[in-house]
């Protein structure tokens, strides 16, 4: 019997049910839902589905109003959550469909779903159960895309697979005794971010990720969700630093930054060595290196293409809705209110 939980799961129990699935990541963390929600204006909403007692499947949405239309999205941001030891389609399928049940159809919103997941055999799994349960590809959606490295291979092999350039790089932070600090407390995001103010003033570049923001949430979170934290030292003050979420099979970066002091020894490439070496320790499989734009960010693709990684893309957004009428007003309104107001989506 399928049964659906919806917001009944206190913070504990949501996390604790999460850790059981190998795509659980920050995204879906209830102090990040909590955080994302309070600055946007939008509400959380979160779904447990059942199957004759044992769960087989979570989503944390985010649901958002359009003003004066009575309309509404609920954001799936990777999720569901669905791979678990001996997950299957059936399991998959029950879990989208009472997730468009919940959603669409008994509350009439716009349901937009982003899998954290890239083109290869379980997308297809994927996409098949998403089709059958009635989601369709988001129109205009760029996907994520990013190098994902597989942690599996010893960590020999994996300098090996290393450009040039990484190998050449590694010696000056090990020569100059740049030495790594790693840890969850509050302190050390503190030291964090003077470097990532710095590469920001630098760079002058846009982003929509706000340190301060990731800094709140490590406060909140729970000690089995919180971020991961490396400071590269080198005379005794912090000069890189990576900052990384470690949920599920995968290492997801999350935030870098150097100063000049920093650029100069090259403690990055000692940081990400360093966070590959935990990550494999810890047991996980992937190491997401947080996203690449290489026509925006020509230097951070190339920077992060020679640590050996494949270039992935994600299988991009689907929709669902009660009624195709409902969803081209809500669309429409949604890209007016966004044209007048400067919201991002």
């Amino acid at each position: 019997m399928i049964e659906a939980l919806v917001d009944k799961l206190p913070k504990e129990e949501w996390s604790e049910a999460a850790l059981a699935f190998a795509d659980y990541g920050l995204y879906q963390t209830w102090d990040y839902g909590e955080q994302r929600a309070a600055r946007e204006g939008s509400r959380v909403s979160r779904i447990v589905v059942r199957r004759d007692g044992t769960t087989i499947g979570m989503a944390q949405c985010r649901i958002k109003s359009v003003p004066l239309t009575g309309l509404g999205i609920a954001y799936l941001h990777w999720s569901p959550l669905w791979r678990r030891a001996g997950a299957t389609a059936e399991d998959l399928g029950s879990t989208l469909s009472a997730i468009r049940q919940e959603y669409a159809e008994r509350r009439g919103l716009l349901v937009r779903v982003a899998p954290r997941i890239v083109n290869n055999d379980q997308a297809r799994v994927l996409l098949r159960a998403l089709t059958e349960s009635g989601f369709f590809p988001s129109r205009g959606v760029k996907p994520y895309r990013t190098f994902i490295l597989n942690l599996r291979p010893p960590m020999e092999e994996l300098q090996r697979a290393m450009a040039r350039r990484w190998k050449r790089a590694l010696k000056r932070p090990e020569a100059r005794q740049v030495h790594i600090v790693a840890g969850y407390e509050h302190e050390l995001f503190v030291q964090f971010l003077p470097l990532y103010d710095d590469i920001h003033q630098r760079k002058h570049f846009t982003s929509a990720v706000d340190p301060r923001v990731f800094q709140e949430i490590q406060r909140q979170l729970l000690p089995t969700d919180k971020m991961l934290i490396l400071l590269a030292f080198w005379v005794d003050r912090p000069v890189a630093g990576l900052i990384s979420s470690y949920l599920g099979d995968t290492c997801l970066g999350l935030l870098g930054a150097s100063d000049e002091a920093g650029r100069r020894c090259q403690a990055a490439y000692l940081l990400h060595r360093e966070n590959i070496q935990r990550a494999k320790a810890a047991g996980l499989e992937w190491y997401d290196l947080g996203g690449i734009d290489p026509e925006g960010n020509p230097d951070g693709y190339l920077f992060k293409a020679d640590l050996g990684g494949e270039d992935c893309e994600f299988i991009g957004e689907f929709e669902a809705s009660k009624s195709s009428l409902g969803k081209t007003a809500l669309c429409a309104a949604e890209t007016a209110y966004r044209w007048l107001k400067g919201c991002p989506r």
